[in-house]
């Protein structure tokens, strides 16, 4: 289930900057190009500290969600019958 960020929505930069971003709109306008996602030690958390995954391009907001860090649950193996 894809959940969306509660706002404020806080960017930690490696070199120590923090942004605090309080809608959808500055966030877009403050970031211009920006993907969380493309290796670097930036850290993007929703109000609630939960980890966000945001990609802004052009100003317009391309991904906005909370990341899911529950592992996948593995299939269920069937159990083979006694003859």
């Amino acid at each position: 289930m894809v959940m969306d960020p509660v706002f404020p929505v806080t960017v930690y930069f490696d070199d120590g900057t923090t942004w605090v971003l309080d809608t959808s709109e500055k966030l877009g306008w403050t970031l211009e190009w920006f993907d969380s996602n493309d290796g670097n030690d930036i850290r993007v958390v929703d109000a609630h500290g939960r980890p966000v995954s945001v990609k802004v391009e052009a100003l317009e907001i391309k991904r906005l969600k909370v990341q899911d860090k529950t592992p996948p649950t593995p299939p269920r193996r069937r159990r083979a019958r006694a003859a």
